[in-house]
């Protein structure tokens, strides 16, 4: 049996449109009868039990309704308990016109009219369906055996033909359902993939350039006021050597080494890491006024050491380094003058003598 997790999706609008239905019909049924039922008792009764449905079907609604408030296992029960009353109540009705008309026919097509409506709403919940379903069956059965005088052999037939036409309705809608659900969970894995595809780099697994602006733009809405942003834009030294001497296959091995070293360096919860393009990284970091932006950039240059990746056709530096150039921003900077100002750093970091960092801080509002 399902759980309560599942309940906003098994109490579906199908109910609602279930629900609503059986309102209209009973109604229908009320007035109809006013004029067909000559026997008052027995109007009355059925009155009675159209009403009761009535006041079930509206108790769907309100399950229902608080289904979308709230989940709790008391809710998924009394809904197959509302649904088990209303195919009771059906079954009752059906049988006392059975006996007051005394024509199978009547009973056969209300029959179908109560058990097509229950197999569309229900076809994505199987015990609903059966709860409702199985009353008036049984009612039928009943009445071939215990009402022979008017119930015979060929009215069996129906409704066995109604079985037949009630459980292969409802393995159709299930099949389409089954299907529908499949490609759409197939839809979005692909989505999910494409946007992925889109927003990360093949070749380092870093976010790329594409995804850095919508980052920037989620960081600044949630940050307080007194949380500062901070961009890093990050160059391989002498990289063009390096693709030259070791050639481009090494290069792309570098790029992914210095990606992960990147990675390892700056904090998981506050930091993003982006590639820019090239050889160039991009770091999304956020501070306080204690935070020192050297540090981090410090902590990258460590962990890159540490690394000591051979670099034979440096400058600098037999082993491959960075040059850093980092800016911070507040409200008022765009993403496109922070990154130009962490641009103009890095380049101050390379006329400096690469292999350091260089960190503008006096972007006031």
């Amino acid at each position: 049996m399902k759980t309560s997790n599942t309940i906003n999706t098994d109490i579906s609008k199908g109910s609602i449109w279930f629900s609503l239905l059986n309102v209209i019909f009973c109604v229908w049924l009320i007035i109809r009868g006013s004029y067909d039922l000559t026997d008052n008792y027995v109007y009355q009764r059925l009155t009675v039990l159209y009403i009761t449905i009535i006041t079930l079907s509206f108790s769907i609604l309100a399950i229902f309704y608080l289904a979308h408030k709230k989940e709790h296992p008391a809710l998924f029960y009394s809904f197959h308990t509302v649904i088990f009353l209303m195919g009771l109540l059906w079954a009752v009705i059906i049988y006392i016109l059975l006996n007051y008309f005394n024509d199978t026919i009547i009973s056969l097509n209300l029959s179908i009219i109560t058990l097509l409506p229950a197999t569309i709403a229900f076809y994505t919940m199987p015990i609903a369906l059966i709860l409702f379903s199985a009353p008036i069956f049984f009612i039928l059965i009943f009445s071939e055996f215990f009402l022979r005088d008017f119930f015979t052999g060929l009215q069996l037939t129906g409704g066995v033909i109604i079985l037949f036409v009630v459980t292969t309705a409802y393995y159709i809608l299930a099949e389409w359902y089954e299907r529908a659900t499949k490609s759409e969970r197939e839809n979005q894995t692909l989505i999910k993939t494409l946007k992925k595809t889109s927003d990360y780099d093949s070749l380092t697994g870093l976010k790329n350039r594409r995804s850095m602006h919508s980052c920037f733009e989620s960081i600044k809405n949630r940050i307080p006021a007194d949380i500062f942003i901070y961009a890093f834009v990050i160059d391989i030294d002498f990289f063009k050597q390096y693709n030259d001497t070791l050639g481009h296959i090494a290069g792309d091995k570098c790029l992914v080494k210095v990606a992960s070293c990147i990675k390892n360096a700056v904090r998981k919860d506050t930091d993003n890491v982006f590639r820019f393009g090239g050889e160039e990284f991009v770091i999304l970091a956020t501070g306080n006024a204690d935070f020192d932006p050297y540090e981090l950039a410090g902590r990258i240059q460590s962990t890159l050491k540490l690394m000591a990746l051979p670099h034979p056709s440096s400058a600098v530096s037999d082993y491959v380094t960075v040059s850093i150039g980092g800016a911070k921003g507040h409200d008022q900077l765009s993403f496109d003058t922070l990154i130009q100002q962490a641009d103009i750093a890095l380049y101050q970091a390379k006329e400096g003598g690469r292999n350091r960092a260089e960190i503008i801080t006096s972007n006031k509002p």
